[in-house]
């Protein structure tokens, strides 16, 4: 799990993103907090209005799954 949030981080950066959001999800993820990451991640892409590719939301969709 640790390695598809590292992923989709790293997606949301390229994205557009900003930094202050990109290592607050990342401090979540450091403490293996792997659903709040995920939450702050997605959260912030919505508020933020980043258009999202479709792998994106498919490695999205697959960590909400897991």
């Amino acid at each position: 799990m640790k390695q598809t949030l590292k992923s989709i981080l790293a997606r949301a950066g390229r994205l557009g993103l900003a930094q202050k959001h990109l290592d607050l999800a990342r401090e979540f993820l450091d403490g293996h907090e792997f659903g709040l990451c995920l939450d702050t991640i997605v959260t912030l892409v919505c508020e933020e209005g980043i258009r999202v590719d479709e792998e994106f939301y498919r490695e999205v969709a697959g960590a909400a799954r897991k």
